[in-house]
């Protein structure tokens, strides 16, 4: 029996003895394959919170002390006051709402090409590129923790760095309707 046909009967057996697991009312989920991985390694991306938020940061009805104030989401998730402060503080890579520059995309470029000035010793030698610049979109739309993730040259990172923290405040990134701190990153190019 050559290698292939063999793998076909392992899988056929695999799904069949699945499905009558499943059909005799066999809880799934109880093996060690069907189990998820930690919450706190699935909601960590690049060092900080992706937009899921955490089971600890839930409130849920029932628990908790009594006298506990509790605020209630869009979801109708119930919120501490504490829990809702600490998830302002969060920085997430995505929101449901991503953060915008004012008048969008095209706006941005045009205010880019009008404000970003190619440094003449970058010029001189000949220097161009695209530096990658990462930030954090604050919730009032100020931008803050300006990175170079990818640099070019030291003279063309500067003027990148330069260009970020002069830019206007942006629209804030909303999470179930409230505003939150999102990293973002935004190429500059560098071309004669």
């Amino acid at each position: 029996m050559n290698t292939r046909k063999l793998f076909y009967i392992i899988i056929m057996l695999l799904v069949s003895v699945t499905v009558s697991a499943q059909s005799n009312g066999i809880r799934r989920g109880s093996g060690t394959a069907n189990r998820k991985p930690s919450t706190a390694a699935t909601r960590r991306i690049n060092g900080s919170q992706s937009a899921l938020p955490s089971n600890r940061n839930r409130g849920i009805r029932g628990h908790g002390s009594p006298d506990e104030s509790r605020l209630s989401d869009k979801r109708g998730t119930r919120m501490s006051q504490e829990q809702r402060q600490s998830n302002s503080q969060q920085v997430y890579d995505f929101a449901e709402k991503q953060p915008s520059f004012p008048g969008g995309l095209e706006a941005m470029n045009n205010w880019l090409s009008q404000n970003v000035h190619y440094p003449s010793k970058a010029k001189a030698e000949g220097v161009q590129g695209r530096v990658l610049v990462s930030f954090i979109v604050e919730t009032d739309g100020s931008l803050s923790n300006i990175q170079v993730v990818r640099s070019v040259d030291p003279t063309l990172d500067n003027e990148a760095v330069r260009t970020i923290k002069a830019m206007p405040k942006w629209s804030p990134g909303l999470m179930n309707g409230q505003a939150v701190r999102v990293k973002f990153s935004l190429p500059i190019v560098f071309k004669f």
